[in-house]
């Protein structure tokens, strides 16, 4: 019985629509980061700036999807392409690994330390 409702769930989750204008906006801001751009805000930009944006970094980094590159510039849709491209995006460009070298603390550095004292 399982077994019949896998191609179902397999298409069941690639119907379900995220709001792809937020995932541009959050691949946007992420590759800024990861690419040291001056400004990391994505609010300073429409969306057709942060799809070019992505794009072309994406392209750069030698992602191959056509069907990525065709997505409009509106933000409508393509879910599923920005779906894969991120999965990509963390596998092949180490990119989770890079923002946390990023935000480590140093040697060195100092930082504040909150101790609460329990009270019995």
């Amino acid at each position: 019985k399982m077994c019949g409702l896998l191609p179902t769930l397999r298409k069941d989750i690639f119907r379900l629509q995220i709001n792809t204008a937020e995932f541009w906006k959050l691949l946007c801001c992420l590759l800024k980061k990861v690419c040291g751009a001056r400004t990391n805000d994505p609010n300073d930009e429409n969306i057709d700036a942060q799809i070019r944006f992505v794009k072309s970094v994406l392209w750069y980094y030698g992602y191959g999807s056509l069907d990525f590159y065709c997505l409009p510039y509106d933000g409508s849709q393509g879910s599923r392409e920005l779906l894969l491209a991120f999965s990509w995006l963390l596998h092949t460009q180490r990119v989770l690994e890079k923002l946390l070298e990023m935000n480590k603390i140093r040697v060195g550095d100092e930082i504040s330390v909150c101790m609460a004292s329990a009270s019995c």
